[in-house]
């Protein structure tokens, strides 16, 4: 059972109540049952003792008075039996008799009538009850009972319902005990509309992690997440199903597009991808031109005319693959027909291939190429999607890389 303060707290006021309660319950019962008892005692004696004494007439007020001091006195002092019974005794004293009202020295707690009859002549007369209280007894007996019933409802659990009851049959089933599953589903109710469909998309893909997840959502994980977050977080628990903190670091990791030259690898968003060598090169050339904003041009490049190759864009080209080891045959294809747009048609739809594999076409769109049609030349122009500021360049590779999961492509 977890007895965290609040819990702690809430059986303390259930003991402190049921304590009180019961304390009250007992000592009106006890009363109710010595007054019971005692009635029907005294019924079945009193009148014959009193008819056996003679006075049985209400106009003999001196003798009614003495059989009162005569009854009161017999009455000062009635033991009560039980190990167990919390009044110690009682007295009764004379209210009254034949008509006539007496005025005991002690408030009455319950009032007991005996009736008998003289001649066919019905008689009445009240007792004013008093009790003396086994108090310690009378506590520390209720004290047991409030602690057994404290003990009893804090160990019942409450009914979950919702969308609480489906998140603790998944942490019972994945070996969580009862009192640890109702804890941590509360979590759900405190998250916002991000932070549940981060919650729903582990119950979907992973419901393995659930604890997991509901730790992180409740230290606001997740908390001001947009939409585009949330899918690279269902991309990472596709990617990393057996590791919950992988596919958090691909959701968190910065938007960027970072290439690494020493290597030929890129990392989007966390994830860490080998292209083929051309292509990475032909990568590497658009996101420099994006990037360093080349001839002003905010990063475009129109396509050569199909007829004539680019003997001039063909040169950066070149120097890139030979001073970090580009295919020799890319290389002596640019040397000997230049840069021409079928060459950069097919690197930009291997690159487009290469990426969507990865990531998917939503995923890889912002990364990809956007083109518009050249007014002078009408033919076709190309850039790199993504914000020059969210692209960064290594040229060697650094301890510092992202973490990522790894899918390579020969």
């Amino acid at each position: 059972m977890n007895w965290g303060p609040q819990r702690v707290l809430i059986f303390l006021a259930i003991l402190l109540c049921g304590l009180i309660g019961l304390s009250s319950l007992s000592y009106q019962l006890g009363l109710n049952g010595a007054a019971s008892s005692l009635e029907i005692k005294l019924s079945s004696s009193l009148p014959e003792k009193i008819i056996g004494a003679g006075i049985n007439d209400s106009h003999h007020e001196l003798l009614n008075d003495f059989l009162v001091s005569r009854i009161n006195q017999d009455l000062a002092f009635l033991p009560m039996s039980g190990y167990l019974n919390n009044i110690k005794y009682c007295q009764a004293q004379v209210q009254s008799l034949y008509g006539k009202t007496y005025h005991p020295p002690y408030s009455a707690l319950r009032t007991i009538t005996i009736n008998w009859s003289v001649n066919e002549h019905p008689q009445t007369m009240s007792l004013a009850l008093n009790c003396q209280h086994n108090w310690p007894l009378l506590l520390f007996s209720q004290f047991i009972l409030a602690l057994l019933l404290a003990i009893l409802l804090i160990s019942i659990n409450k009914p979950v319902r919702g969308s609480n009851k489906q998140i603790v049959n998944i942490l019972l089933a994945h070996g969580h005990p009862r009192s640890d599953a109702i804890a941590l589903s509360t979590a759900a109710n405190r998250c916002n509309a991000a932070q549940s469909q981060a919650l729903n998309v582990v119950i979907t893909k992973a419901p393995q992690h659930t604890a997991a997840i509901l730790k992180f959502l409740d230290n606001g994980g997740f908390k001001n997440s947009s939409a585009e977050h949330l899918d690279w977080f269902r991309y990472g628990l596709q990617k990393h199903p057996e590791c919950l903190d992988d596919a958090i670091h691909i959701c968190m990791a910065p938007a960027t597009l970072s290439l690494y030259l020493a290597t030929g690898r890129v990392v989007i968003h966390g994830v860490d991808i080998k292209l083929p060598s051309t292509p990475f090169f032909y990568y590497f050339w658009y996101a420099q031109r994006r990037h360093q904003n080349t001839d002003n041009s905010e990063g475009w490049f129109i396509n050569p005319p199909s007829n004539r190759a680019d003997r001039n864009a063909d040169i950066e080209l070149i120097d890139l693959m030979q001073q970090y080891g580009g295919h020799y045959k890319a290389i002596n294809d640019l040397e000997e027909k230049g840069l021409r747009a079928k060459t950069l048609d097919q690197n930009r739809s291997k690159i487009k291939d290469e990426l969507c594999q990865v990531l998917g076409e939503t995923l890889a769109a912002p990364y990809l190429f956007e083109l518009e049609r050249d007014p002078q030349t009408a033919r076709f122009k190309y850039r790199l999607a993504i914000e020059p500021s969210d692209i960064v360049f290594f040229e060697h590779k650094s301890r510092f890389a992202p973490k990522a999961a790894t899918a390579s492509h020969t």
